[in-house]
C-alpha cells in the first residue's frame, strides 16, 4: 500500500470540502424556508468544524476503493473480497473506505443514529491490524474521522439543496450530520487513544 503525507491544506478532499461548504453558502438562500430551517445550523457547525481545524496538520493519504460498502462485499473463509472499482481514488485520507463501510453498515443499512456509528467505528478500529496501520502511518484518526464526516455532510447537503421535497431519509441523515459534527466540536473521540 502506497501512502503519502501531506499537510491538510494540500489534501484534495479538504479543499472539496471548503468549495463545497462555499457553494453551499451561496446556493442556501435559494431554497424553501423549511428546508433552509433544518440546513443553515447543519452548515454553521461544519464552517466551525472546519475553521478550528489546523490546516498545518499531517494527513497521510493513500490509494482508496471509494465503495466499499456491504452490497459491494463478500466474506468467504476469512478473506473478505470488493467487487467494485470504478471510483477508485488517490491521495484519499487513509482509512477512508473503513469509515466508509462503517457509514454505510450502520446508518445506512441498520438504520442507527450517529452515537451507535461512533461506537462502532471505535470497537472496529480498536482491532490490532488497523492500530497497527494507524501507528505505523502516523495515522491521526481523529482528523482522518473529521474529513470524513466533513466530506459526507457537505455533499448530502448539497445533494439536499438540489431536490424539490427532501425525503424522511434525507432529515434522518441531516440528524446523523449535526450528532456527529457537535461530537466532533467537544472532541468526543470515537476511540481511545493509543
Amino acid at each position: 500500500m502506497g501512502t503519502a503525507v501531506k499537510p491538510l491544506s494540500a489534501v484534495v478532499i479538504w479543499n472539496h470540502v471548503n468549495r463545497q461548504l462555499v457553494e453551499t453558502r451561496k446556493t442556501i438562500g435559494f431554497v424553501d424556508r423549511a428546508k433552509k430551517a433544518r440546513l443553515v445550523p447543519v452548515l454553521k457547525m461544519l464552517e466551525r468544524i472546519v475553521s478550528t481545524t489546523d490546516v498545518s496538520q499531517p494527513v497521510v493519504v493513500s490509494h482508496v476503493h471509494g465503495m466499499l460498502t456491504p452490497w459491494n462485499m463478500q466474506y468467504s473463509e476469512l478473506r473478505l473480497f470488493s467487487h467494485d472499482w470504478e471510483i477508485r481514488a488517490n491521495a484519499t485520507p487513509l482509512f477512508f473506505d473503513q469509515f466508509h463501510h462503517m457509514f454505510c453498515e450502520l446508518v445506512l443499512r441498520e438504520q442507527k443514529d450517529a452515537e451507535a456509528w461512533f461506537t462502532f467505528t471505535g470497537r472496529s478500529l480498536e482491532g490490532l491490524s488497523q492500530r497497527r496501520v494507524a501507528q505505523r502511518h502516523g495515522v491521526d484518526l481523529d482528523l482522518h474521522f473529521r474529513l470524513y464526516v466533513l466530506f459526507l455532510a457537505v455533499n448530502h447537503m448539497r445533494c439536499m439543496i438540489g431536490q424539490s421535497e427532501s425525503s424522511d431519509e434525507d432529515c434522518r441523515l441531516l440528524n446523523v450530520w449535526k450528532d456527529a459534527g457537535t461530537r466532533l466540536l467537544t472532541g468526543l473521540s470515537c476511540w481511545k487513544k493509543a
